[in-house]
């Protein structure tokens, strides 16, 4: 039975069922028109080997007139789909026909090759390993430091000998008038008052 699916040089699949042509190295997908399609196929199938311009003619534009011109126009746009702008792998052989110059396969053969290839690959490279994290920068302690210790002790003292003289301060001592007697507020202005009085009566 033959295979509707062929690659061209590993690189351009051929599903002649469905129209489409795709480049396996870009993954861009085209869909051909059928008579492109079957005239592709026909190259394909027959790689290496000469197809007359006849045959071409007879099987894919069934001996229309104008299918000279149709085959040309053809093969020129197969060219540029299979990035063959030397005209190296669709080859025109003068006055007989065209040769696909080309490594031909089978799709599924390609399928399976990329399969295996992958499921080595898989196998022969190791596992990722997790990045070992970074151990944090211990901190510098601050009650470690010499000079550190000495600051907050003098503050300390500083603290402490201010806040005695706030809350704690020296008891004043009162005035003493002559005689020994305590100088208070209200015995001052009482004694005020005498003077006063003894002013006015002399």
């Amino acid at each position: 039975m033959e295979t509707k699916e062929l690659v061209i040089d590993n690189r351009f699949r051929i599903q002649a069922d469905t129209h489409l042509l795709t480049d396996l190295s870009s993954h861009a997908t085209t869909r051909l028109e059928p008579r492109l399609m079957k005239l592709l196929f026909l190259l394909a199938s027959h790689a290496g080997q000469l197809v007359s311009r006849e045959q071409i003619i007879r099987d894919i534009w069934n001996d229309y007139g104008g299918g000279e011109d149709g085959l040309t126009q053809a093969i020129s746009f197969l060219r540029k789909m299979l990035d063959d702008m030397a005209k190296d792998r669709i080859r025109t052989i003068p006055k007989k026909g065209y040769l696909l110059n080309a490594v031909v396969t089978p799709a599924t053969k390609i399928t399976e090759a990329e399969e295996k290839e992958k499921i080595n690959v898989d196998t022969i490279l190791p596992a990722e390993e997790e990045p070992i994290p970074a151990l944090p920068e211990k901190k510098k302690n601050f009650w470690t430091h010499p000079a550190a210790i000495t600051l907050v002790v003098t503050l300390l003292v500083f603290v402490l000998i201010a806040g005695r003289k706030t809350f704690f301060p020296s008891p004043v001592k009162s005035r003493e008038p002559a005689g020994g007697v305590e100088d208070t507020l209200y015995q001052y202005q009482e004694l005020k008052e005498q003077q006063q009085r003894q002013s006015t009566n002399p």
